[in-house]
């Protein structure tokens, strides 16, 4: 692991960067994107053993500015329920969004959530979860990986932040978060 946090570390410093998001996509060496990570675990161990990794990258010894797409294990999930939902792991994800908060970090929002039946991760119940511990700072972000899906489903985010009473959605601007009234 420290040979990798050197790694990149080193490549960090060549780009002049507005934001990085800190993002989990594997846990002990597997994606948890393909169906072989869910093969040998239970619901419970896969999705715990994700927000473990997503709360021990908080901890990181490098620079990010937002945290992004929480709920990513449930968009492969071979699991006939996909949903992570906040009940089912309270004390992990009350952890990762105080940490998120104490930071400064922001949350991102993400549209992309094909294959998971929701609009959105995190889930609607695990961001009115931020907003009550005085979560406020909330990035947007569609992982289009094209130029068709930039921005992609940005209204309907946009709308139920607003109706959930958030103020802003934020942008970076040299690893500092400019507030975008909605």
């Amino acid at each position: 692991m420290k040979e990798a946090n050197n790694l990149y570390l080193s490549r960090l410093n060549n780009f002049n960067t507005d934001i990085i998001i800190n993002s989990i996509h594997t846990i002990e060496y597997e994606d948890c994107y393909m169906p072989s990570y869910f093969a040998k675990r239970t619901k419970p161990q896969a999705y715990g053993a994700y927000l473990n990794a997503v709360r021990e990258s908080l901890d990181c010894p490098y620079l990010f500015d937002s945290v992004g797409h929480i709920g990513y294990v449930v968009r492969k999930s071979t699991y006939d329920d996909k949903a992570l939902e906040y009940k089912d792991f309270a004390d992990i994800i009350d952890d990762i969004l105080t940490t998120i908060i104490a930071k400064g970090k922001a949350l991102e929002i993400n549209s992309q959530s094909k294959g998971t039946g929701l609009d959105f991760l995190p889930t609607k119940d695990i961001l009115l979860r931020y907003k009550d511990l005085g979560g406020e700072l909330l990035t947007f972000g569609s992982d289009a990986h094209f130029c068709g899906r930039i921005g992609e489903k940005y209204s309907i985010v946009a709308d139920w932040i607003k109706a959930n009473g958030f103020k802003y959605l934020f942008k970076y601007l040299s690893h500092k978060p400019i507030a975008v009234k909605l």
